[in-house]
């Protein structure tokens, strides 16, 4: 063990795969608790707003010129971003799926949350998008106000 570690590429590699059961582990955790489907026992954690809704907290924040072109800058991603849900919800049912084989599946469960990252990486491809074109359309003070805001306080449980 003393040998192994003690070579500079072996350290990157343990350091590549403690990272890398961080984020599969942060997938899982996202997935299944982070406003998606059912909890066990039928709770339900309470539902993120629309990302729709989210740019319209932000443009009604800005001056009128600068919000209606934040608005056009997402209207075109606006589909992608508010059905996010229903693109993620077959995904985390096919790694549950997965969680469930007997014997358990290593690569039926590594090619389940593939399939989420991919969803999550074209929602986010999405979102940047529409962020570029966004912050591109607004003048210095809309992109000054934008990069101030930090939206309402959180609600209450």
């Amino acid at each position: 063990m003393r040998y192994f570690l003690s070579r500079p590429v072996n350290w990157l590699m343990t350091l590549s795969f403690a990272l890398n059961v961080f984020f599969v582990v942060g997938i899982i955790v996202h997935a299944l608790g982070n406003g998606g489907p059912d909890w066990p026992r039928g709770m339900r954690m309470p539902r993120h707003e629309l990302p729709s809704q989210i740019v319209d907290r932000i443009a009604s924040d800005l001056a009128p010129a600068d919000g209606a072109a934040f608005r056009a800058a997402f209207n075109s991603q606006q589909p992608m971003l508010d059905n996010s849900d229903a693109m993620v919800r077959p995904a985390i049912e096919r790694m549950r799926s997965a969680l469930l084989i007997e014997p358990f599946d290593v690569a039926a469960f590594s090619a389940a949350i593939r399939d989420l990252q991919a969803v999550h990486a074209e929602f986010e491809l999405s979102a940047a998008t529409a962020a570029v074109q966004a912050v591109t359309a607004l003048s210095s003070d809309g992109r000054r106000r934008v990069a101030e805001w930090h939206g309402p306080p959180p609600s209450p449980p």
